[in-house]
């Protein structure tokens, strides 16, 4: 009996003085903590538990593999997308404790390839009527959802402000805006589920 078990045998039989010699040592050997690495490898497969054999808590029985659980996706979920490999995919959660008992979960999931992306618009147009800026363009794709188009003002040799002034239905193929006095430019891109197309180049109108 090595000095360490020794000294827990003490403090056991210390803290039950009524317990016989063979009742120590079975509380020394119930409550052990198993340890994977030493499976095997001696009587109980784990290491002392001064702690749970002072108590009589049953160490051995309080250190059980983790439980898992993958709350989501869900097993056998179908998702469709175009930045992940397409086929069945394999998510597996594990968690080791300090006993080095470890539980683990999984899930399987189905990645199908994402849709196409809309053609962009071509042919865009800024025309002025007094202050009214009509932008135009020629739909190209037959599978968008809408439109955006995006405006910027000259100020000094800069471009800036730009902003996103209008989103449209599909099928959509001009929009009015009223900016102010200035120089400003308009482009226009098509989107859909899967994403967006380029911009068209820029179209410009000078209000005075």
């Amino acid at each position: 009996m090595s000095a360490h078990v020794a000294g827990a045998a003490a403090l056991v039989a210390s803290a039950n003085p009524s317990m016989t010699y063979t009742q120590v040592r079975s509380r020394l050997l119930s409550t052990a903590r198993p340890v994977s690495s030493l499976s095997g490898k001696c009587v109980t497969g784990g290491a002392l538990d001064i702690a749970a054999a002072i108590a009589g808590s049953g160490g051995g029985g309080s250190n059980t593999t983790p439980t898992v659980t993958i709350s989501s996706p869900s097993s056998g979920s179908s998702f469709t997308r175009t930045d992940l490999v397409a086929g069945t995919h394999t998510i597996a959660a594990r968690a080791t404790d300090s006993g080095s008992l470890q539980g683990t979960a999984t899930v399987t999931i189905t990645i199908t390839a994402g849709g196409t992306l809309p053609s962009a618009p071509t042919s865009p147009s800024a025309t002025l009527s007094g202050t009214t800026v009509t932008v135009r363009w020629t739909d190209t794709s037959s599978n968008e959802t809408g439109f955006r188009i995006k405006r910027q003002k000259r100020v000094g040799n800069t471009w800036t402000n730009e902003t996103v002034i209008a989103t449209t239905a599909a099928n959509v193929t001009q929009i009015t805006d009223a900016p102010g006095l200035g120089r400003w430019r308009y482009a226009i891109q098509s989107f859909n589920d899967t994403g967006s197309s380029a911009w068209t180049a820029w179209v410009q109108v000078n209000i005075n």
